[in-house]
């Protein structure tokens, strides 16, 4: 998606697909987009 938007600005998508490959590279590549709040429950 990232390299789809080209030379548009983003203001949230960079850090949220940072999150995001850290917890799939942390195992959790096969659970919901819930785990993105993993961090607020434990």
């Amino acid at each position: 998606m990232i390299e789809a938007a080209g030379d548009r600005p983003l203001a949230a998508l960079p850090s949220l697909a940072a999150r995001m490959d850290a917890l799939i590279d942390a195992g959790h590549g096969g659970e919901d987009l819930a785990v993105l709040a993993i961090d607020a429950v434990r």
